[in-house]
């Protein structure tokens, strides 16, 4: 173990049991380092810890002190021994006093420290801080998953959904720097990410890093225009047709907590106004009140929305952006950390089996093909993905055909035989669909995975590009029925009687949406002239249970 500080106190407090550790001392970077270097010249594997002192003079007998001196020698301790556990040592109240400080904390985070302590040090707390690190520590190879897990997993709170996991540099410096950074201040956040990168997961996070009593959570996109007002603001008895009886807001409950504002880019234009107000002045009025509530809620809002260019159309308030934007964090797609895939992966599967008490593992070949694939839904579809193989191995080896066929998948014939093989089970197997409906729905599949180019498609599909015309067709028909019909489910069935009742409609347009991001949707809504109304209308549809199943709909006879 390696103590590095200019102060003779925190260097003397810092020690064990001679049985356990053998303790070197040292007062500069020059010496510890040059110490270091030739113990490895000698054969030694390195320290297995280093305690460092941010700021330290660089050479024996220096007075000048290096604001940045502690992190270059931790890096070059990490080249030593790639697994070494760091630990910087901070003064007082670091990374809150100031801009220099925190950046030169985000920086300590990118070498890929354990943990931080400040001062005053004090041994037991050394003696926590060890002691963790040694119950992650495992003898296992430090190129495995299992082993970058236990050293890339961020803790942040309880339960399931207690870690981050990433090894990746830019989810490392741009999300989990500015959670340790931003997260105890009361600033408004805005989180940008694709469908599925975990946005809430990243929300929660920093509402455990402010210390904030409670945590409300708003999904703005599956809240009709006409009710959001109400669902953030509450409204008093007799405010509208309906409401009879008071109705307490979210903000209202979010009081002294953070309400996230998912999918804040689909708030109507009172919303936005109201929202700004609550920005500015903590303060708001229930609908069909006078009286004034004032409220201390910190917002934290995501979108997967271009927010600049709703600006430039007109659909999103400018004011509102950049009250929002007090701290900005995108989180990248999962194809674009394609080392987090395997962590990630097995982070889920831990779960799994502490859950049902069993020791199930990834053959390579898994591993291989889930590193292979794209993952359009990013980390949700992951652990969806997981639960598939999991329950499909028997808790015991998941294998490469333990994965949905779509996983393993290498081309765009197999694109095809994987969607015509995942959707049989959804879709062409129920009693309650019939052919046509079931080849629009594939042809649509394989089309989005030959990524919307018709020739890839109907190579894939071995039909004439009139007939995936017809089929793409057939899915604009149900969208022209919404649209036309107000979006009223059921008289837009009965101008389809091909898809049965209406809210067998809903369950076939969820069919269709599986697999798509919100990217997706929002790419097919440009592309085909679609209002905001249909782009509310099919995230609602998505948001709806898969499992479904209406009374009237299971007496039907099923078809040979």
């Amino acid at each position: 173990m390696v103590v590095v500080d200019d102060d003779p106190s925190v260097r003397l407090e810092i020690f064990f049991d001679t049985d356990r550790f053998e303790v070197v001392r040292f007062f500069d970077c020059e010496s510890a380092l040059g110490e270091m270097q030739r113990r490895r010249q000698a054969g030694d594997n390195g320290p297995c810890f280093a305690f460092v002192d941010i700021v330290l003079p660089l050479h024996p007998r220096d007075g000048e002190m290096d604001p940045r001196a502690g992190l270059g020698l931790m890096e070059e301790l990490r080249h030593l021994r790639p697994g070494i556990f760091l630990i910087p040592i901070t003064g007082k109240g670091w990374g809150t006093e100031t801009a220099a400080k925190r950046g030169i904390l985000d920086e300590a985070r990118t070498i890929g420290i354990w943990e931080y302590i400040s001062k005053p040090v004090t041994r037991n707390e050394v003696l926590a801080v060890v002691e963790r690190a040694l119950r992650q520590s495992e003898p296992e190879s430090p190129a495995s998953p299992a082993a970058g897990l236990k050293r890339y997993a961020v803790r942040f709170g309880d339960g399931d959904m207690r870690y981050i996991v990433s090894r990746d540099k830019q989810m490392q410096d741009s999300v989990l720097g500015r959670i340790a950074m931003d997260g105890p201040t009361g600033t408004p956040v805005l989180i940008y990410g694709e469908t599925g990168t975990g946005k809430e997961l990243v929300a929660r996070a920093i509402h455990q890093a402010s210390g904030r009593q409670r945590f409300l959570s708003v999904n703005c996109a599956a809240i009709p225009d006409s009710l959001i007002e109400s669902e953030l603001f509450g409204h008093e008895r007799g405010a509208f047709s309906g409401a009879e009886a008071r109705r307490i807001g979210k903000f209202e409950l979010a009081d002294r907590g953070t309400i996230f504002l998912d999918e804040v880019g689909d708030l109507s234009a009172p919303a936005q106004a109201k929202l700004l107000r609550v920005l500015q002045e903590k303060e708001f009025e229930r609908l069909g009140s006078t009286t004034t509530i004032r409220v201390d809620a910190r917002v934290v809002a995501a979108t997967n929305q271009d927010l600049e260019g709703m600006i430039r159309e007109g659909r999103f308030r400018e004011d509102l952006y950049y009250r929002l934007e007090g701290t900005v964090i995108r989180i990248p797609p999962l194809r674009e950390r394609r080392d987090d895939i395997p962590l990630i992966a097995l982070y889920y599967l831990e779960l799994l089996n502490e859950r049902h008490s069993c020791g199930c593992r990834f053959a390579d070949e898994a591993l291989a093909n889930m590193a292979d694939y794209r993952w359009p839904g990013n980390v949700r579809e992951l652990e969806n993905v997981v639960s598939y193989g999991f329950a499909r191995c028997g808790r015991s080896l998941i294998a490469g055909a333990d994965l949905p066929a779509r996983v393993t998948a290498r081309h765009a014939g197999e694109g095809f035989q994987a969607a015509v093989l995942d959707l049989a089970r959804h879709i062409v197997a129920d009693p309650l669909l019939s052919l046509g409906v079931a080849n629009i729905l594939i042809a649509q599949e394989v089309f989005q995975r030959c990524s919307g180019k018709a020739e890839a498609a109907c190579k894939a599909l071995g039909i004439s590009p009139n007939t995936l015309n017809k089929y793409r067709r057939s899915m604009d028909e149900v969208s022209d029925a919404l649209a036309a019909a107000g979006f009223d489910e059921e008289r837009a069935a009965r101008k389809l009687p091909d898809f049965g009742s209406a809210s067998f409609l809903r369950r076939r347009v969820r069919a269709f949406l599986l697999g798509m991001s919100d990217s997706d949707l929002v790419l097919w809504q440009e592309q085909n002239g679609r209002s905001h109304e249909w782009l509310a209308y099919m995230r609602w549809v998505r948001s709806q249970p898969a499992d479904e199943e209406p009374a009237s709909e299971a007496a039907r006879e099923p078809r040979g």
